[in-house]
C-alpha cells in the first residue's frame, strides 16, 4: 500500500492474485484518495508483453529468479572484481620483482667485467 503525501497523488495497493507464480504480487489497484473511487487496475495476468518484461526485471536485480542457485550465481559474479583484482595485483608484483632482480643481476655482472 502506498499512501498519497500530496493533494494530487492516488492510494495503491498491491496484491498478488492465486494464479501468478511469482513469491510476490504484481497486480495493482490504484483508488482516488478522496472518493476512493477504482481509477485503473493493473492485472498481472492480463498485462502487456512490454510490461511483463519490465516485471521480470525485479528479479533480475535481485537475484531471485532461480531461488537459492541464482543468488549464489551472484555471490560468485560479486566477488568476480574483488578476485580480478587480487590476481592482477599478484601477477603485476611477480613481474615487478622479476625486472628488479634481471637489471640487478645485470647491474652485477657489468661491475665484475670491468675489474
Amino acid at each position: 500500500m502506498s499512501i498519497a503525501s500530496k493533494p494530487e497523488e492516488v492510494l495503491t495497493f498491491s496484491f498478488k492474485l492465486p494464479q501468478e507464480d511469482k513469491d510476490y504480487g504484481q497486480s495493482t489497484v490504484y483508488l482516488d484518495q478522496y472518493s476512493g473511487k477504482v481509477l485503473r487496475v493493473d492485472n498481472s495476468l492480463k498485462m502487456s508483453l512490454g510490461d511483463r518484461i519490465l516485471n521480470s526485471f525485479g528479479p533480475l536485480h535481485f537475484g531471485t529468479f532461480w531461488g537459492l542457485p541464482s543468488r549464489i550465481f551472484y555471490v560468485f559474479v560479486g566477488l568476480a572484481p574483488l578476485i580480478l583484482f587480487i590476481t592482477g595485483f599478484v601477477m603485476w608484483r611477480y613481474r615487478y620483482r622479476a625486472k628488479t632482480v634481471v637489471s640487478d643481476s645485470t647491474i652485477q655482472m657489468s661491475h665484475s667485467g670491468r675489474d
